[in-house]
């Protein structure tokens, strides 16, 4: 598994399709390690997550890219995701799949913050995926 440093317009992880299958979160921020204290902090709450949706669609299809985008409504935690997959009877557990989270705002090497031009690092995402 592969990530990129924190302070960037975006959150990058690759990993592998067998991966993903067993921690079963197409989320690049799940794989952050204050992402994961806060999911333990909502399943001892009860929360119900969507792994089943997850896990029978990564089994009959090779995912290929997902994108989470920054939240669209500021009272609303809910955020839209761009997934590429394609449907296959066996897919390869060797396969790469890269997730990829957009940022809102980030803060750059001398502590500024910026916001993210969010086209331009939709753009250079999906530049970066097809050249692999």
């Amino acid at each position: 598994m592969k990530t990129q440093l924190p302070d960037a317009p975006s959150l990058e992880v690759e990993l592998v399709h067998g991966e993903l299958l067993e921690n079963n979160r197409w989320d690049a921020g799940y794989y952050d390690h204050a992402f994961r204290e806060n999911e333990k902090r909502l399943s001892k709450l009860g929360a119900v997550l969507l792994p089943a949706l997850r896990l029978t669609l990564a089994q009959g299809c090779e995912l290929r890219l997902v994108i989470t985008l920054p939240r669209v409504f500021k009272n609303n935690n809910a955020r839209m995701a761009i997934v590429y997959l394609v449907r296959t009877a066996t897919p390869d557990a060797n396969r790469r799949v890269l997730l990829a989270e957009v940022r809102e705002k980030w803060r750059d090497t001398d502590g500024v913050e910026r916001t993210t031009d969010l086209y331009g690092e939709l753009e250079r995402i999906i530049d970066c995926h097809l050249e692999t």
